[in-house]
């Protein structure tokens, strides 16, 4: 896969782009193919534009949406403050990631970060007055903070 060339007043970001990765903005538009040039909005326009497996790139913003990842296995990686606040009471911040799902770098409020589901990995993840209720395979250099365990984890490394 060649990686994406970038125009010369592009910005940068702390990830690195591949053709076919997925790139989220809160100055996208829904419409938009998700390129780094014509980033998408959301997360939710992003999961169902990605194909199983992908990386999805998510730069600085707040979004609130509660993201159902279809069980395509995404990777969704913050490139910057990435931002969830929960808008609905008992609101999940992700669901139905897959198996191979991972969620890195994402500061969680109000939410319970993942439930009903079964992923792979939640690395670098602030979790604030929710739960997670989902099993994983792995917590990564996680806080969890007014929040409890409620599920499986088999590894945890670096969270408090």
């Amino acid at each position: 896969m060649a990686t994406y060339s970038y125009p010369a007043d592009f910005k940068g970001t702390l990830w690195r782009i591949f053709d076919g990765d997925v790139y989220v903005s809160y100055a996208g538009k829904d419409n938009n193919n998700g390129s780094p040039q014509r980033p998408v909005a959301t997360l939710k326009q992003a999961i169902s534009i990605a194909t199983a497996g992908q990386k999805i790139v998510v730069g600085t913003g707040l979004y609130n949406e509660n993201v159902d990842g279809l069980n395509k296995n995404c990777t969704l990686i913050a490139d910057g403050t990435v931002e969830m606040y929960g808008t609905v009471i008992g609101g999940t911040a992700f669901t139905k990631l897959g198996p191979s799902g991972v969620v890195s770098g994402f500061k969680i409020t109000d939410y319970d970060g993942f439930t009903n589901d079964v992923m792979l990995r939640f690395e670098d993840c602030f979790l604030l007055n929710g739960d997670i209720k989902g099993d994983a395979n792995t917590l990564l250099r996680c806080v969890l903070k007014n929040g409890d365990i409620l599920a499986t984890v088999t590894s945890f490394y670096n969270c408090k």
